[in-house]
């Protein structure tokens, strides 16, 4: 199903002028804004695009009555299509865990076994390198909910930075995975304590947040 074929779905349903755009957003699988006139802007994740025909009528019952529990119903359902969604070849890992210098497969391993005792399940791959140019922030890792996939910034494939320091992001982004995010009344933390606490279980954590701030001018520097 495409934004074209979700839009003529959601207008049937509810008999509104809807306008359908797609984000590829971490967090959000569907958000709903109103537009002048009685009509409704529809913000969604590709994965909704790609799911079953009964997510899809969960999807408009959530735009009809947008309550909690159909949000949490349509997550766990594409949490169980996640698997068929990441074998679709758009979404086939394209960058691999060998880098030039740090081998990220093995350092998954390790980090796994060491701190989730081999019970984490997510691919782990290097990123695209992100535009030249003088930069204002660097984000070192993500976590992709819905694809199932940490992307690790291949500007830490570089000889001057240390293989703990790589294993900490990935360390980081492997806990977003475990532990994902609590809210508080409408905020999202996506650090909540637990996170905070079983961060610095990282055997150089210490170590790790000296040389990040020792050496963040590097990568923020114009390259």
């Amino acid at each position: 199903m495409g934004g074209l074929s979700l839009k003529r779905l959601v207008e049937r349903a509810i008999r509104k002028r809807v306008a359908v755009r797609v984000e590829r957003h971490p967090s959000r699988l569907v958000a709903i804004e109103p537009l002048p006139r009685r009509g409704l802007k529809v913000r969604v994740h590709p994965a909704v695009l790609q799911s079953d025909r009964q997510t899809q009528r969960l999807l408009v019952e959530f735009i009809l009555r947008p309550r909690r529990d159909v949000r949490r119903r349509i997550q766990s359902r594409l949490l169980v299509q996640a698997g068929a969604l990441r074998l679709r070849p758009e979404q086939q890992i394209q960058h691999g865990r060998l880098g030039r210098v740090h081998n990220l497969q093995e350092m998954y391993q390790r980090v796994n076994g060491r701190y989730f005792s081999g019970r984490q399940s997510v691919e782990v791959t290097w990123g695209k390198a992100g535009p030249r140019g003088r930069r204002t922030s660097i984000d070192f890792g993500s976590f992709d909910h819905w694809q199932n996939i940490i992307r690790i910034n291949p500007a830490l494939d570089r000889r001057w930075v240390p293989a703990y320091f790589v294993e900490y992001i990935l360390f980081h982004e492997m806990l977003h995975a475990a532990v994902g995010f609590r809210r508080r009344g409408r905020r999202r933390l996506l650090h909540p304590p637990e996170f905070l606490e079983r961060e610095r279980q990282f055997r150089l954590f210490g170590a790790a947040a000296r040389w990040e701030r020792s050496n963040l001018w590097r990568f923020v520097r114009a390259s």
